[in-house]
């Protein structure tokens, strides 16, 4: 519901612990605005995705992009200058024989294994946040990111390399 009894959950009691002093009416005008959100006329907010993705060519994909590709590069900076034991998770499945045919479903379903596993993530991440959780461990402040990706391309094969005693013309 938009706005429910005090003792109930609702969009407002929910923007007013997480949203700071942004009025209510304001966040739900804006998910409605980027389609994440649909309110019913029974005054019920519907979520209509798990997660938001920004509209195809905005700046907010322009930050995205540069934000993402930045952690990527220094995770694995760290990861050559740093030993194995103090490694941060960089992992890939790589294969280079999927047919064309298969690439829908393949998305699909790569999409929904890795919603699943970021919403875990999440759950996990946010048990540690001390804004959440103030008697989460202490410490210095750090910011923690896990991200998941999907891509397909055009097979190209390595080229190749010329037998041994030859020289490559």
């Amino acid at each position: 519901m938009y706005e429910a009894e005090p003792d109930q959950a609702s969009f407002v009691s929910l923007v007013d612990e997480v949203g700071g002093d942004i009025p209510p009416r304001a966040v739900l005008d804006e998910l409605i605005r980027v389609g994440a959100v649909a309110l019913s006329p029974n005054g019920d907010v519907r979520l209509l995705d798990h997660a938001y993705i920004p509209a195809r060519g905005t700046e907010e994909k322009l930050a995205i992009l540069g934000a993402d590709a930045s952690e990527l590069i220094s995770a694995i900076a760290h990861n050559i200058a740093e030993p194995k034991d103090d490694a941060f998770l960089q992992r890939k499945v790589y294969y280079d024989n999927v047919g064309a045919e298969a690439l829908h479903e393949l998305r699909q379903r790569v999409r929904q294994l890795g919603g699943t596993f970021i919403q875990d993530v999440n759950q996990t991440l946010s048990a540690y946040d001390r804004d959440r959780h103030p008697e989460a461990p202490g410490g210095e402040r750090k910011r923690t990111v896990v991200g998941v990706f999907y891509f397909d391309e055009d097979y190209e094969p390595p080229p190749s390399a010329p037998a041994p005693g030859k020289r490559k013309s």
